[in-house]
């Protein structure tokens, strides 16, 4: 499926990278709306912990010096687990909205979610907004609550990412297409030179 052709189609212009995410959503029921804004809200202030600012500080300073960038590498693994360990602890996975449906991602842009095209959104295409939570495993490691309307079996346009993690997920998109775009460029040198050794 041409991905980009069908955003484009759709009115969508973004950047797209190839990922493999899994994505919970539900349909927004007007009575319900106000639980998913909540939780919209405690997720993106809990990725603002003042260690994590920290970390994240260390981490763009490129001036630091081999040994310290090390120091603040261990510091980052450690962090990850006791931010684990903490959320097994105060059951903070199990205090998320059940949300019926499960999918996988096989595309994300910075304004587009594409399920994987085994996937589909089925009956609530064009029926509104649907909130979505995806685990984004860019370092430090958080769960976004998206709003976004399906356009799409396979296409959902977002409509809003708390500001606070709009950036962080513009850099994970950013990632996934320099991923995609390295891995295309391997695959491409890789057959040239089985082609000339034929």
């Amino acid at each position: 499926m041409d991905y980009k052709s069908l955003l484009e189609s759709l009115g969508i212009q973004t950047r797209l990278g190839r990922c493999h995410l899994k994505l919970a959503y539900e349909y927004v029921e007007e009575q319900k709306s106000h639980l998913y804004e909540e939780e919209f809200f405690s997720l993106a202030a809990f990725s603002e912990t003042p260690m994590l600012k920290w970390i994240k500080t260390m981490h763009s300073k490129s001036a630091l010096s081999e040994e310290n960038m090390i120091i603040v590498e261990i510091l980052t693994e450690m962090y990850k687990k006791l931010d684990k360990l903490e959320r097994i602890l105060t059951h903070q996975d199990q205090n998320l909205l059940p949300l019926s449906h499960e999918a996988r991602l096989g595309f994300v842009g910075h304004d587009a979610l594409c399920l994987d095209e085994r996937q589909s959104f089925g009956e609530i295409v064009g029926q509104g907004m649907i909130y979505a939570r995806v685990f984004v495993p860019l370092f430090p490691e958080r769960i976004v609550g998206i709003f976004a309307k399906v356009l799409h079996p396979q296409i959902a346009k977002i409509d809003h990412i708390h500001i606070k993690n709009r950036t962080y997920f513009d850099t994970f998109v950013a990632d996934c297409e320099r991923s995609m775009i390295l891995d295309t460029k391997s695959l491409d040198t890789t057959q040239t030179k089985g082609s000339h050794n034929v």
